[in-house]
C-alpha cells in the first residue's frame, strides 16, 4: 500500500468515525481565490473570493459556534454565525475581509492567491476540515472531487452553491490563450472571427454576451461571423490542463466610434 493511500484511507476513517460520534459532516467543500466572474455578490457589489462548505451527512447541522480561519495560530478568527445546513446542501462565505457586515456570511479575511491553509473549526476548538492550496488562477476553483472527498485539487468547471462537477487537476498548469482576429475595433460590416493557435489540441471556447467561457459554451472552429456590436470572449480547455485566461474582443459593427474600443 502507497504512502498516499494509506494517508487518504486514515482521512476516510477519521471523517466518518468523526461523523459517527460527534454528528460532524461539515467540510469544506470548494473554494475560489481569484474570482473574475464566476459568481457576482449583490451584497458589496462585487466578485470576491469565496468559500463553500458541504455538510454529507443525512441530518441538518447547526453552524453555531463554529469559526472559518487562514490562521493556525488562530482558530477562532472569524465566527461563522447562528446558521444552519441542510443535508446534503452547500453553504457559501464570501472571504472578502468585509466581517459578516451584511447577512452573517461575510468573512473578516480574504484568500491568498498566491496560496494558503484555511480550516473549519468546531465549537470546542477543534480542527474538523481544512484544506491548503496552492497558487491559484483567475476564475478555476480548488476543491474536492465529488465522491472523492479526499482527491483535492484543481476545478475547472467552478460550481458555487453546488455538486462539484469532474475530476480535479493536482497541477496548476494553464493552457496558453487563443490569440484571436480581427482586434477590437469599429467596422463597417460583418467580421470574421477566428482563432490563430490552438495549442496542444486545445478546444477554443467562446460566448456573446460577456460572460466567462465556460467547458459548455460553443466550440469556436474554424471561424465565426458576426454581423452586429457583439462582446466576444474566448478561452483555451483540453483535459489535462487548466482553462486559459480569457481573451475578450469589442466589435461595434455598423456604426461609427471615436472612443477607444479595448
Amino acid at each position: 500500500m502507497t504512502k498516499q493511500l494509506l494517508s487518504s484511507l486514515i482521512l476516510l476513517l477519521t471523517f466518518f468515525f468523526s461523523t459517527l460520534v460527534t454528528g460532524q459532516s461539515i467540510i469544506i467543500n470548494e473554494i475560489m481565490a481569484q474570482n473574475q466572474d464566476t459568481i457576482f455578490d449583490s451584497d458589496f457589489h462585487q466578485s470576491g473570493d469565496w468559500i463553500e462548505l458541504y455538510n454529507a451527512g443525512l441530518t441538518n447541522q447547526s453552524l453555531s459556534g463554529y469559526f472559518l480561519t487562514d490562521d493556525p495560530d488562530n482558530l477562532q478568527k472569524w465566527a461563522v454565525g447562528n446558521s444552519d445546513i441542510a443535508a446534503n446542501s452547500f453553504k457559501l462565505f464570501w472571504a472578502d475581509g468585509f466581517d459578516k457586515t451584511l447577512n452573517d456570511k461575510h468573512t473578516n479575511f480574504k484568500l491568498s492567491a498566491s496560496g494558503e491553509w484555511i480550516a473549519l473549526v468546531d465549537p470546542h476548538g477543534a480542527i474538523v476540515d481544512s484544506i491548503g492550496f496552492k497558487n491559484q488562477f483567475e476564475d478555476v476553483s480548488y476543491g474536492r472531487e465529488q465522491d472523492h472527498l479526499f482527491n483535492v485539487g484543481y476545478l475547472t468547471q467552478p460550481t458555487p452553491n453546488g455538486a462539484n462537477i469532474g475530476r480535479v487537476l493536482r497541477t496548476g498548469e494553464q493552457n496558453m490563450a487563443p490569440s484571436i482576429e480581427p482586434a477590437s475595433g469599429s467596422y463597417s460590416a460583418s467580421v470574421s472571427v477566428a482563432p490563430e493557435n490552438a495549442e496542444n489540441g486545445a478546444i477554443i471556447r467562446y460566448t456573446l454576451d460577456g460572460s466567462q467561457p465556460s467547458v459548455a459554451s460553443p466550440i469556436l472552429s474554424p471561424s465565426l461571423m458576426l454581423s452586429e456590436t457583439t462582446v466576444f470572449r474566448a478561452r483555451s480547455f483540453s483535459e489535462t490542463m487548466l482553462p486559459s485566461e480569457t481573451i475578450t474582443r469589442t466589435f461595434v459593427i455598423g456604426a461609427a466610434s471615436d472612443l477607444p474600443i479595448a
